[in-house]
């Protein structure tokens, strides 16, 4: 399944999927009526066939602060293909990438099923316009009385999606001072989770960010080590470390290393990980390295995948470093060209 932005060819097959869900290639929502050839969205594509569609509106400029994108049409025309959550995702993360703080859209009272996808992708309902589909029939007589089950169309329903938790919304910029605290909050959030049944629950229960904190200022402040943080919204959800290879076999001024690249495990399996990892490759890039390596607990098989997935791949070294826990751990070597 992939969501497409819809083009030009896409819009007879769009008006047709709409008139026949919608009784017409014209919607009304809030009060304001819409045609679809007028609204930007995307297309859900399964193998070589179109199975759903997203079209949405932005408020205009003088509009509340945080009215955001409204998602004015979602409709499959497959059910069941998972068309309407491909098509929520991708437009969640268009909306974020484009700085929106918020999606928003309206569904009726009778359409149960959809309103439980969009709770169990997150949506939440803010307000019940009662008795707004008459008001909407006066701008679209199409719209019947009730469904097909009898159910009367009555109420316009409210759902909202905030962005601002988005991974497309979350900042990757270089680490300040202030920026200690935060990161050492991370770092033990993550250890804690990752490291569990690799390292004695003694040392992971015993991290602290109040020792850990000053340490990190200290780091930050000598620049010892460039550090990117992933902020969301202020807070710091992860971080990044490059640094000239230290390995003796290593040529600094060829290779750089990472010796640390960790998330708050809320925020795993967002692509905050890839895109700290990238930004991390170009700066090693921008500094004229042409390698990069990093270090990985040989029993971390999740982040072993995650480096593969990104391109580097063990270059056979190995070693037992007993400096992170005050015991022998082993650990293999990654290595990536730039």
């Amino acid at each position: 399944m992939e969501a497409r932005v819809a083009r030009a060819a896409d819009r007879e097959w769009i008006r047709a999927l709409v008139a026949d869900h919608f009784a017409s290639p014209r919607v009304v929502s809030r009060g304001r009526p819409h045609h679809v050839d007028d609204l930007a969205g995307l297309v859900a594509w399964l193998d070589d066939e179109r199975v759903g569609v997203l079209l949405w509106r932005d408020e205009e400029p003088d509009g509340p602060a945080d009215s955001g994108r409204e998602v004015v049409v979602i409709s499959a025309s497959r059910p069941g293909t998972g068309a309407g959550s491909t098509l929520l995702d991708a437009a969640a993360e268009r909306a974020a990438a484009a700085g929106h703080r918020r999606l928003w859209l309206v569904t009726t009272n009778d359409n149960e099923r959809a309103q439980a996808v969009y709770e169990r992708r997150g949506w939440v309902r803010v307000a019940v316009h009662v008795g707004a589909v008459a008001e909407s029939r006066k701008l679209k007589p199409e719209i019947p009385e009730t469904n097909a089950d009898g159910v009367p169309i009555r109420d316009e329903v409210e759902y909202a999606f905030d962005l601002t938790a988005h991974p497309r919304a979350v900042e990757l910029r270089e680490a300040t001072v202030d920026d200690a605290r935060g990161i050492a909050t991370c770092n033990i959030a993550s250890w804690r989770v990752t490291y569990r049944g690799h390292f004695p629950d003694s040392v992971l229960d015993s991290l602290d960010v109040e020792d850990s904190a000053p340490r990190w200022a200290q780091t930050l402040e000598t620049g010892e080590r460039r550090t990117l943080v992933a902020d969301a919204s202020g807070a710091v959800i992860g971080y990044g470390c490059i640094v000239p290879a230290r390995d003796a076999d290593d040529d600094p001024e060829t290779v750089a290393e990472v010796p640390a690249l960790y998330l708050d495990p809320k925020w795993w399996r967002l692509g905050l990980g890839t895109r700290l990892l990238d930004r991390l490759v170009a700066v090693a890039r921008a500094t004229g390295h042409s390698e990069l390596t990093l270090w990985v607990l040989a029993a971390n098989e999740r982040a072993q995948i995650f480096y593969r997935s990104r391109g580097m791949a063990p270059d056979g070294a190995s070693r037992s470093d007993s400096r992170l826990i005050g015991e022998p751990i082993d650990e293999l070597r990654y290595r990536v060209g730039l």
